[in-house]
Formats: C-alpha cells, sequence, structure tokens
C-alpha cells in the first residue's frame, strides 16, 4: 500500500471561517427566497399536468383503434379472432371458403 499521506487541510471549513461564511451566503443568495406555493397546492398543480398528458397520451393510443374499428368481415378477419367469430355470428354462418383453424391462429406446433 502506499504511505503518503493526504493533506485534506484544504476542505476543512474552520481553516478559513471568513471564506467559509461568503461561500454560504452566496449559495443562499442564488437559491433565493421559498417559493409561497403550499407542498399540497405544488403537489396539486403538478398531479394535473401529469393527468392531462397522461390522457393525452391515452387518446393517442385509443384514435387509430376507434377509426379502424368500423371494419367488414374481411377486414376483421386479419386483425382479431374475436371480432372474427362475431362478425361470423352476426352473419349467423362460418363463409364457406374460410379454414377456420387457419383464421383463428391454430397451428399444429405443440
Amino acid at each position: 500500500m502506499d504511505e503518503r499521506r493526504i493533506d485534506l487541510s484544504a476542505l476543512d471549513p474552520g481553516r478559513d471561517p471568513k471564506r467559509f461564511e461568503r461561500m454560504v451566503r452566496s449559495v443562499l443568495a442564488r437559491a433565493g427566497e421559498p417559493g409561497s406555493e403550499s407542498v399540497p397546492a405544488a403537489l396539486l398543480a403538478r398531479g394535473r399536468i401529469a393527468f392531462a398528458i397522461a390522457a393525452v397520451a391515452a387518446a393517442l393510443v385509443w384514435v387509430p383503434l376507434l377509426v379502424t374499428r368500423g371494419g367488414s368481415a374481411s377486414e376483421a378477419r386479419t386483425s382479431d379472432p374475436v371480432a372474427l367469430v362475431s362478425a361470423w355470428a352476426e352473419q349467423g354462418a362460418i363463409p364457406a371458403d374460410v379454414d377456420v383453424y387457419r383464421e383463428l391462429g391454430v397451428n399444429d406446433a405443440r
């Protein structure tokens, strides 16, 4: 191991009390006065902003879904098995040219 001692006296605040006091005062001056807003009011204001951002993000996610929702049975075939079966139920029968296992995504890879 290295036996040399490290001089940390420069970090000692009691070494130069006037310099230390100037440094503390300059930090406090830059910090400024504390805000007049209470903690609950600040949390509420930021909560409203967070809620608004979350609502906009949720709306942006749902818009494409709502736009494509009014599709026909052929469109349902390619997107969602539940929508496909629902469309067949509305028609009252499974179309003759449809391979049910393939359309519903059933496979033999077990």
